[in-house]
C-alpha cells in the first residue's frame, strides 16, 4: 500500500471506473431498445 496519496491516480482510477460504468449502462440501454423493437415486430 502506498503511504503517500496521489490525487492523479485516484482521479484516473475514478475516470476509468466511470467510463466502464457508462459503457455498461449504454449497452443495457441499447439491448433493451433492441428487445423492444423485436417485440414490436413480432
Amino acid at each position: 500500500m502506498q503511504t503517500e496519496f496521489s490525487p492523479t491516480t485516484a482521479i484516473s482510477d475514478a475516470a476509468e471506473f466511470y467510463k466502464k460504468w457508462r459503457q455498461k449502462k449504454l449497452v443495457k440501454k441499447v439491448t433493451s431498445e433492441k428487445q423492444a423493437k423485436e417485440k414490436k415486430r413480432v
